[in-house]
C-alpha cells in the first residue's frame, strides 16, 4: 500500500508517514480517495498551497467490462486501502494510516524512515521480478522520480 500511493502521488516521505486513518482526513468517495495531512503537518516546501494540498486516489476500472481491467483493479487504490484499513483494524491503537504488523510493534506507528526501507525494497524487487539487475544507488526517493517519469511518458 505504502508502495502503491507512493508511486501514484509522488510524494515526499514526511508527507506519506504523517498520512492518517481520521475521518476528516482520509476521505472515500465512490470514485476516489482524498487523504489529507494534518493542519499541524510542516512540508519541507511550507506554503498555503502545499500545506492545503489533498492527495486524490482515483478508482482504477471500477465497472470492469474487459480482462485486463480485472487485472488493474488489483491496483486499485481505493481498493488496496479498504482491505489494508479492513486488515490493520484488528490491531491498529492510532491514527497513523501506516502501522507496523509485526507481532510485538503491531501497533505503531510506522517511521519516515521504515517507509523509506519498505519503498527501496519494493522497487528492488520490481526489477527483479523482471530479471533486471537491481540499480546502485536506488533511493526511497526514487518512488517520485518514477512517478514524475511514468507520468510524463505517459
Amino acid at each position: 500500500v505504502a508502495f502503491l500511493i507512493a508511486i501514484t502521488s509522488a510524494r515526499r516521505i514526511s508527507e506519506l508517514a504523517v498520512l492518517s486513518v481520521r475521518k476528516d482526513l482520509c476521505i472515500f468517495h465512490h470514485d476516489r480517495v482524498v487523504l489529507r495531512t494534518d493542519l499541524t503537518f510542516m512540508p519541507k516546501v511550507n506554503s498555503v498551497f502545499h500545506r492545503a494540498q489533498e492527495l486524490i486516489l482515483p478508482t482504477f476500472c471500477w465497472r470492469q467490462t474487459h480482462r485486463h481491467e480485472f487485472q488493474w483493479n488489483k491496483l486499485d487504490m481505493r481498493r488496496t486501502l479498504c482491505i489494508y484499513l479492513d486488515q490493520t483494524a484488528l490491531f491498529r491503537k492510532t491514527e497513523s494510516l501506516f502501522v507496523l504488523f509485526q507481532p510485538n510493534t503491531q501497533d505503531r506507528k510506522l517511521s519516515s524512515s521504515t517507509i523509506g526501507k519498505w519503498l527501496k525494497a519494493a522497487i528492488a524487487k520490481a526489477y527483479e521480478s523482471k530479471s533486471l539487475p537491481v540499480p546502485r544507488g536506488i533511493t526511497a526517493h526514487s518512488t517520485r522520480s518514477a512517478a514524475t517519469s511514468a507520468a510524463w511518458a505517459t
